[in-house]
């Protein structure tokens, strides 16, 4: 019986010895990896839809109501995140990025710089270029 005790424990040792030793290895990159719309209504009618273009990471975000239309180019700026296990993520580069988050919503650390604005109303709701 206390040979069968041992041989368990030792098992139980080794896969979690391995558990933890592998899954630093093994790791997934969170960024943007296809278009994304999202769209919202006010309660005056207004539509608000910003169009995610990951590949140049920038934002066309737009407002529409009554017949007048505004749209803002927006260039993203912030890193990626890398996230090995549990709350630690690596942002920046290793091993000084490392960070421990208890929310991933927290990761998303990102600035919107407009570049570019058009429309039709009489004055504008996005910020001077």
């Amino acid at each position: 019986m206390k040979n069968l005790t041992k041989k368990i424990g030792g098992i139980i040792f080794i896969s979690l010895f391995l558990f933890i030793g592998l899954k630093g290895c093994v790791k997934s990159v969170v960024n943007f990896d296809d278009y994304a719309v999202y769209e919202r209504v006010d309660d005056i009618g207004q539509i608000n839809r910003a169009f995610i273009i990951p590949g140049k990471d920038e934002i066309i975000y737009s407002k529409n109501n009554d017949g007048t239309f505004e749209l803002g180019l927006f260039k993203i700026r912030g890193e990626n995140a890398t996230h090995y296990f549990g709350p630690v993520y690596n942002v920046g580069t290793f091993p000084f990025g490392l960070r421990i988050y208890n929310s991933a919503n927290q990761v998303w650390i990102a600035q919107m710089e407009l570049m570019d604005k058009i429309g039709n109303v009489s004055q504008t709701t996005f910020d001077n270029i």
